[in-house]
Parts: structure tokens; sequence; C-alpha cells
């Protein structure tokens, strides 16, 4: 266990000296050239034409789709109403590993090379607005749908079935252009062994372009995709699996978790101030796989200083 712990708490020590939650800050960048506002990203990324992208004017209800969207610029027509507002995009890495979110402030008054990511309300990240047309309105159909018995987008009904049914609650994040979210739905969810276990858990796919979904995703500290979250009847968080799963350690780890009696979040976490060096482990994983970076660090060095003084 000692070595789990001391090659986690590097990986995680890491990160915040970058000083950015996520892996593609920085990396992507807003110009203003002539009538038009150019984003573009730096080698080893690429912009997914595929989803949701948006211009917002400040302070100001107008929302400007591009008219050019390919992975490697998104081009907005510069807003005749306006001097400044915020570009909205995903921004992918070369292999299609992860796929973020991006908010970049740009000024069209005044011509610059390029214009720095901000985001004006927190500093963990900014959840993208999705396009108001029939494509990002319209439910994905895909694999989970017929794999298991399902909802889509709604955590109320969710809530309501576990509470009658004594079962846990699986909340799927997923995007339809995300393509680690693509592999579990070919992959994972069509298999006899996940069917056998989602027969324990009352599945929701939560669609993240979804603007109704963003408090959710909030509520959950849900800023990389996928993100599967699993709850008691009472949304207590249980368990978090972030990126693409392998089916076997998947499926072991949800038939494990359904006959188990799992410990809610507000639990272990007063369990790991108590000293509890098993609940400081899992709570510095938990940080870890939600983004929050700083505090996954801190309690690694804590689970250390613990182990050590065993």
């Amino acid at each position: 266990m000692m070595k789990q712990i001391i090659s986690i708490a590097i990986v995680c020590l890491v990160f915040p000296a970058l000083g950015a939650p996520l892996k593609s800050d920085g990396k992507v960048h807003a110009e203003v050239v002539d009538s038009r506002i150019n984003i573009t990203t730096d080698e080893g990324f690429h912009l997914n034409k595929d989803a949701p992208a948006s211009l917002r004017v400040k302070d100001s209800k107008v929302k400007i789709q591009p008219d050019i969207k390919t992975e490697k610029r998104i081009s907005f027509k510069i807003p005749k109403k306006g001097t400044q507002g915020f570009a909205e995009v995903y921004v992918c890495d070369d292999p299609n590993t992860v796929c973020e979110p991006q908010l970049l402030a740009v000024n069209w008054a005044v011509k610059s090379d390029s214009t720095p990511k901000v985001d004006p309300e927190s500093k963990t990240g900014t959840i993208s607005l999705p396009q108001n047309d029939s494509k990002a309105e319209a439910v994905d159909k895909v694999t989970l749908e017929t794999a298991t018995k399902k909802l889509t987008n709604d955590y109320a009904k969710a809530m309501a079935q576990a509470a009658k049914s004594k079962k846990l609650v699986f909340l799927d994040f997923t995007a339809r252009w995300c393509p680690p979210c693509i592999r579990l739905e070919h992959e994972v969810f069509p298999t006899a062994q996940f069917k056998n276990a989602a027969k324990n858990y009352i599945i929701v796919k939560i669609d993240v372009d979804r603007e109704e979904n963003y408090e959710l995703m909030k509520m959950y500290s849900v800023k990389a995709f996928p993100t599967i979250v699993i709850v008691n009847s009472e949304g207590e968080e249980l368990e978090r699996y972030l990126d693409y799963q392998e089916v076997k350690p998947f499926v072991a780890s949800l038939n494990n978790l359904a006959k188990a009696k799992p410990v809610d979040l507000k639990s272990l976490k007063a369990k790991a101030e108590a000293g509890d060096l098993k609940s400081s482990f899992a709570l510095a994983e938990y940080y870890y796989k939600s983004l929050q970076y700083d505090l996954a660090a801190q309690w690694y060095e804590k689970s250390l200083g613990m182990h050590f003084h065993e």
C-alpha cells in the first residue's frame, strides 16, 4: 500500500505546481484579426468541432455561433454590438484522452495576438454552454439506452426510484462528442458483465451539454468527462470513476459496491479528519478524481504521514 500511496502522491503534487486544474489550460488562444475572432490551440491539442461552441457578448444575452468550425480553428464574425465577451469551446489533446471546456475573454475593440483564459466565476474551471439548436437538444440514443433500463437527464425520478427500490444510483456524466465516453458506450456498457452489474443500480445518463444539468454537475464537482458518480437515495456520493474504465475491474468494483455498505462522502471526510488512514487515502482519491488537486495533494501527504507513524 505504501508504494501505491507514494506513487499517486507524487503525481498529485505535480498538478498544483502547474497552477491549472485542466490539461488544456493555457493551450487555447483567441486572436482578433480584421473582422473575425479566431480560436486556435497549441501543438498537441485540437478543437472539438463536434462539441458546442459559442461567443457570448458581455452584459448581454446575445450568443453567437461560429461560422467556421474545424479542429484547427473555430472562427466567429465580430458582433455588431458590444466590444467584449467570452468564447466558449472544447479542447482535446491529440490522443483524444481528454476533451475539456475552455472559456476565453475576448476584447474585439483592440486587436491583439491572443487573450488569456479567464474564469470570472471560480478557480475550478467553467462549463461551456450548449448550442441552442436541435442537435444539441436531442437526446443521444446510443448504446447505454439499449444496454440497460435507464433514465436520461432525470435525477429527481432516479432518486425517487432509488428510495423505493433501495438501489444505488449510477450517474453517468457524458457527452456525445467525448472520445472516452463513446468508448464506454460501445465497449463497456453492451457487455454481459456490465448489464448484469447494472441490475443493482438505477442508471441515469446525464448529458453535460444540456443547461438543466449544470447545477447537478456543480453539485457533484464534475469537471471532466466521462465521470461516473455512484450515490445513494439521499444523493450522497459513495464512489466515482473518472475517464474510461476497463470492463473487468470496473464491473468488479460495481458489484462490490452494491453488496457492501459504502461510506458516504460526508462520513468519509469525518473519518479522515479523525485520523483514519484508509479514509484519508480514499478522500485523497476522491479529490483527485474530481480534479481538486490542491486538496488531493494535502490528503495524500496526510496519508503518507499517518502511514509512517503507524
